[in-house]
């Protein structure tokens, strides 16, 4: 029967096809449809998969506490992981007052055993800038921002950027990448989940929310074979964003009594990481920095993050980047607006450094071109200020019912 008073986990056994694990749960939410998430992964063993509560708690608990319901399970998880999820929860809760708060977690507790010691780091592994910058910097290195630990392995995921549908485009995507982490000589594992497929709301929103636990949610399912998990840094620790569902503060609350999470690469700009890696044929050969072709394993070529990328390849030393077979025009600079409240502090200082390097390169097109788009940025930015102030005034006034 149904809880009244809670969410309530419910986990199948795992099931075992090859070298392939899938990991079923199932959250059952008062006066909602059952919430059915799935992580199906190969790993270093599959014979030794366990059934383990961790991966569903780091999955669920955002619903539970934009629903503000306690988040209960009878299957157990680590001491370590309760107490952080705690703090965790005490951020986002502080963050973001009107959509999350700190719930009660209804979940007993007992050590796990771990099924293998001296397994290395295994990180998030996206392709783009980002996780190739982590995979160049570790590779086989033991090191103290790693717990000294080496970087072994990469997880990519499908059904984060690239819809769990879109199987074409996931194996082009994971081809890529498998190049690039075999290049380090680190090994490429898959991992396929449903997580952001969702037919009913309340919604919860990706980039301020969620994206950071969920892909410790899905490291977890590999945690048992590695000593540390590691996500790659979005922004810069002085650029970093709060609310940002991945940041330094709040993903290293997300490791277990066995396995800690890192975060890592704080301490370099999307600029400085680019700028190292512009020589590095591998990388600009493979990298996959678009978010928008979600149908296709390839880079667009047009859209912000793929114009910026080649353009700061190109002023860097590197004109034709071979993972960008479309390639930007000027047009697609000028003409964009280039423009999302939620990251307008980081992208206005993104363009404001492509302006000054394209100054010091002699690039006066490009110079112009991103000058063009920064007033357009800051015309929207105003836009949208007076628009929140008006939304801000309106709640007060009808005392938080808008």
């Amino acid at each position: 029967m149904r809880d009244s008073k809670a969410c309530v986990i419910r986990l199948d056994s795992p099931k075992i096809t090859g070298d392939r694990v899938r990991l079923d749960g199932h959250l059952e939410i008062p006066g909602k449809p059952t919430w059915d998430v799935s992580f199906e992964f190969n790993c270093p063993n599959p014979t030794d998969a366990k059934l383990r509560a961790r991966p569903f708690v780091l999955a669920f608990l955002p619903m539970a506490m934009r629903l503000g319901l306690p988040l209960r399970c009878e299957h157990p998880i680590d001491q370590i992981t309760h107490d952080q999820l705690r703090a965790w929860q005490s951020c986002f809760a502080a963050w973001l007052p009107l959509r999350m708060q700190i719930v009660d977690l209804q979940i007993p507790i007992a050590s796990e055993n771990k099924v293998r010691v001296g397994g290395g780091a295994i990180t998030a592994f996206s392709g783009g800038g980002d996780s190739c910058f982590t995979a160049m910097r570790h590779a086989g290195k033991k090191s103290a921002s790693l717990h000294h630990t080496a970087l072994t392995a990469g997880l990519m995921i499908h059904g984060f950027d690239i819809k769990p549908s879109a199987l074409t485009a996931y194996n082009e995507a994971f081809e890529s990448s498998r190049k690039i982490l075999n290049a380090y000589h680190l090994d490429a594992y898959s991992l396929w989940t449903n997580i952001r497929e969702r037919r009913w709301r309340p919604k919860l929103c990706w980039e301020r929310e969620t994206h950071g636990i969920w892909l410790a949610a899905c490291l977890s399912c590999l945690e048992p074979w590695f000593d540390v998990t590691v996500i790659p840094s979005s922004f810069s620790n002085d650029r970093a964003l709060h609310p940002w569902a991945s940041n330094p503060q709040t993903d290293t609350l997300l490791g277990s009594e066995n396995t800690p999470l890192v975060h890592d690469g704080l301490e370099f700009s999307k600029y400085d990481k680019l700028q190292q890696m512009a020589d590095v044929k591998i990388i600009t050969d493979h990298m996959r920095t678009c978010f928008y072709n979600s149908e296709s394993g390839q880079n667009c070529g047009h859209c912000l993050k793929c114009s910026s990328t080649q353009v700061l390849l190109e002023l860097f030393g590197c004109p034709k980047p071979e993972a960008f077979p479309e390639r930007y025009t000027l047009a697609d600079i000028a003409e964009r607006k280039a423009y999302s409240r939620k990251l307008a502090g980081p992208v206005r200082i993104y363009i404001l450094n492509i302006i000054q390097l394209a100054k010091e390169k002699g690039r006066s097109d490009i110079q112009q071109a991103y000058e063009k788009s920064l007033r357009s940025f800051d015309r929207y930015a105003a836009r949208d200020r007076i628009l929140t102030s008006i939304r801000h005034t309106l709640y007060r006034l009808l005392g938080g019912a808008l």
